[in-house]
């Protein structure tokens, strides 16, 4: 994305150069932070993960169905030898979607089914009798990479979402007449057993419903995860005839809109006791760590990263309580079992023991492979590697374990590019001075309430203690502005508590609309003009002018110099040449505004002689030089503890900086009240 030569290589086997990345990349591992706060005396921002599986032991109607589904994969693949490659993978991959929605739940695989034999009974009835011979091969718009994707649990592109691109994986027909009426009579007998799997018989159901689930209304609310919208309308019919009326139930899936969405998410974060079922359409993009602090996984996504992915959205910084609960619940199958001990299992104790969840775990027939290694052939239908994936045969490939020490090492050498000898208490130190500098959160709150006033726009504060804002101006009008804003905070802390409450930080677009409307003002409106001001005031005893100028430095670094603004201000009594120092300036800026008693000539006069002080330019000059040494004084520090450890190199230049420009921004005089 950077273009910077940072990353290079295929995908699953990508290498980072140092040399481009260090320059653009700061990573920081959870376990920095949590020592940041624990060396500042801070409380850990973050939650303790209690994470375990529940294995659940099949009925005999369960195993049936799975050895049913197993002998239906077999007859696909033998009816897909006919047909071209391309056919024989998408039929692969087609096994392994119908063994994960019988895994998931009777309901999924009962529905799979369905869409299948009405797809190939439709085809069937298209068929000429001339044409029984023929080969079909329709691939219902889904690539391999696609059908993939689907099957590993992988993003599937932009095409299709992942729910539709598993209805098509349900419609590739592969087969002449003969083959089709085969798969159907074989299909009948499946959808039988699937049947025969009524709610009573479904262990994974009965465990949730009589165990795991009630276990976890320690807590009011918990999340359930789902692959597939089947099981999810499945568990919320279950979980309704199960739980007592107290217990609200609430789903979010992929048809709905986004103000459904959110609708829905905020009863869920309104509820005293409710569960949320829904699919990884929230995994990504909505913080729930405010609503709730448990999570369900109903089945065992293939890949770990989206496991992470989904635990990610309660175990972060915000979440109210002091530990998260994850629940994974897992068939004792040979499938699932295997994808929890050769891939969850190991990616979970690396993160425990190295601090990072590896981004990596090689290619998807790497996946496949490793399970061959360990004797596992995870319910596939037998095929060399190259038939299923179409990559290199087993024998051309490296081992397929992604989990070995030379990968490790490998991953913890990238991580060089972390900073973390910048500590907390540094970082505080400089927010602190930035905020004394330009303000925080409740300079922030007064410039926005007095903008409002400015242009005459509502903002009344609700029960919450956060503000209702009505935008009424149409010059503050634009496509990011909203006519109304309810329940908007400047504190970050306030908003991380809900999804509704909306946070005002500096970038912010109604803030920065806000910024360009009174600029615009104070800099062409002839009624408003408002850069330079008259003020009363107790801490001066003689007209005394406050500048605000606009300093530029400039830092010599490598390959190209690095361009600094800042806002500088200094203090002059208007009839006098000793400069105030910097404490009165800031008790001048914060001081309580008084009445003025001066003509509008007194005023002007006062303004002119103000803005031709001749001592002025130098005590600028001199203020921005004093910066600027605190500038260098700052970097040099940095850049010393950054070559400590040998990462401090690529600052070459960056303390040392000179002054490039100074404009003059505003002027300021106050009087003294008395």
């Amino acid at each position: 994305m950077l273009d910077v030569d940072a990353v290079s290589g295929p995908r699953h086997d990508p290498t980072i150069h140092r040399g481009g990345a260090r320059k653009h990349v700061v990573q920081r591992r959870r376990d920095d932070v949590k020592k940041w706060f624990s060396d500042s005396d801070g409380k850990n921002p973050f939650p303790e993960r209690n994470q375990d599986e529940v294995r659940v032991t099949p009925t005999k109607y369960e195993e049936e169905t799975y050895d049913a589904v197993r002998e239906y994969g077999e007859l696909l693949m033998s009816s897909a030898q006919r047909s071209s490659s391309k056919s024989q993978t998408l039929a692969r991959w087609s096994v392994i979607h119908f063994l994960k929605r019988a895994l998931s739940s009777p309901e999924a695989l009962r529905q799979s089914l369905k869409n299948r034999q009405d797809k190939l009974e439709g085809r069937l009835e298209d068929i000429d009798e001339e044409d029984t011979q023929t080969v079909i091969e329709e691939t219902a718009g889904v690539s391999k990479s696609m059908a993939q994707a689907n099957a590993l649990d992988d993003d599937p592109g932009e095409e299709y979402s992942e729910e539709e691109v598993g209805e098509r994986v349900e419609r590739v027909v592969t087969g002449d007449m003969a083959a089709i009426e085969q798969e159907l009579d074989v299909l009948e007998d499946v959808a039988e057993k699937a049947k025969r799997v009524t709610k009573t018989r479904d262990a994974k159901l009965q465990r949730l419903l009589d165990e795991t689930l009630p276990n976890r209304f320690h807590y009011p609310r918990v999340i359930i995860f789902t692959k597939y919208v089947d099981t999810l309308e499945y568990l919320e019919e279950q979980i309704k005839d199960s739980q007592s009326d107290e217990t609200e139930v609430f789903t979010l899936h992929g048809s709905l809109n986004e103000a459904q969405r959110k609708e829905r998410f905020k009863e869920f974060e309104d509820s005293t006791r409710g569960v949320l079922i829904a699919t990884d359409v929230i995994s990504e993009g909505m913080n729930l760590q405010h609503a709730a602090n448990q999570i369900i996984h109903y089945e065992l996504p293939w890949n770990p990263n989206r496991l992470e992915q989904r635990n990610g959205r309660i175990d972060r910084y915000g979440q109210k309580n002091d530990e998260v609960v994850i629940r994974t619940m897992v068939v004792e199958d040979q499938m699932d079992v295997a994808i929890l001990e050769k891939l969850v299992q190991k990616a979970n104790n690396i993160r425990q023991e190295y601090g990072f969840s590896p981004p990596y775990f090689g290619d998807d027939e790497g996946i496949l492979e490793l399970l061959k290694d360990e004797g596992i052939d995870a319910g596939v239908p037998q095929a060399t590697l190259e038939e299923f994936g179409g990559g290199s045969a087993p024998a051309e490939r490296e081992s397929a374990s992604v989990f070995d020490d030379q990968t490790l090492d490998r991953i913890k050498s990238e991580s060089f590019y972390g900073h973390t000898e910048v500590g907390l208490q540094e970082v505080q130190k400089r927010q602190e001075e930035t905020h004394q500098r330009i303000g925080g959160q409740g300079t922030l709150e007064q410039f926005v309430k007095s903008a409002l006033d400015l242009f005459s726009c509502s903002y009344d504060m609700n029960v919450q203690g956060h503000l209702d804002i009505k935008i009424t101006a149409d010059r503050l009008q634009g496509p990011d502005i909203k006519r109304e804003y309810e329940d908007v905070t400047f504190d970050p802390n306030e908003a991380s508590q809900s999804s509704d409450t909306e946070m005002l930080d500096i970038a912010h677009p109604l803030v920065q609309r806000l910024i360009e409307a009174v600029k615009e003002t104070a800099l062409t409106d002839e009624d408003r003009y408002g850069r330079t001001a008259i003020r009363g005031t107790n801490e001066v005893s003689e007209p005394t002018a406050v500048y605000t100028a606009l300093v530029r430095y400039v830092a010599d670094t490598k390959p190209d110099p690095t361009i600094m603004e800042e806002l500088v201000q200094v203090g002059l009594p208007i009839y006098g040449d000793e400069p105030l120092d910097q404490n009165h300036v800031e008790a001048l800026e914060e001081s309580e505004a008084k009445p003025v008693q001066r003509t509008s000539m007194e005023k002007e006069d006062d303004l002119k002689d103000a803005l031709g002080h001749g001592a002025f330019e130098q005590t600028l000059q001199r203020r921005a030089e004093q910066r600027r040494d605190k500038i260098v004084e700052q970097r040099t520090e940095m850049r010393a503890e950054l070559e400590k450890s040998g990462s401090g190199s690529w600052l070459s230049g960056i303390d040392d900086v000179e002054i490039a420009s100074k404009d003059l921004l505003t002027v300021t005089v106050y009087y003294g009240s008395n």
